[in-house]
């Protein structure tokens, strides 16, 4: 949907365009975690550049090489290349390149989580916003 003037509403204070994304399902993983031992490794897809994760209770993953493991998080311990997923919270990331790898495990209770691939399929944008006037 645009506007009047022919621009999406992503668009900077003097007109330029801020070019929106398309994205297109590549696949899914379904995956039940608990809290007291981490999930086997999970792939991610080669050429993936766009992940949303979805968990039904807070969760840890962990990216790795290959065969990605992880146990419980230590109080006051830098866990490296690893992300927090929220309970009930949608996050999207961009995996790192050389960890293809990811284990889950869950905080303090057990859930699922839903690992959704995305391919970039289309940069959006009007002609008012690509041609200055």
């Amino acid at each position: 949907m645009t506007d009047i003037s022919g621009r999406y509403p992503l668009s900077t204070t003097d007109g330029q365009f801020i070019p929106l994304d398309t994205v297109r399902p590549y696949g899914i993983v379904k995956k039940s975690f608990v809290s007291a031992s981490g999930s086997s490794a999970i792939s991610i897809p080669v050429d993936i550049r766009i992940v949303s994760a979805y968990a039904s209770e807070d969760c840890f993953l962990k990216f790795a090489a290959s065969g990605a493991t992880i146990s419980a998080p230590t109080d006051g311990v830098n866990m490296l290349d690893t992300l927090f997923i929220p309970a009930t919270s949608l996050i999207v990331f961009t995996p790192p390149v050389d960890k293809p790898s990811v284990a889950v495990i869950g905080d303090s209770a057990s859930g699922t989580l839903i690992l959704s691939f995305l391919e970039t399929w289309n940069g959006l944008s009007t002609q008012a916003q690509i041609t200055r006037r």
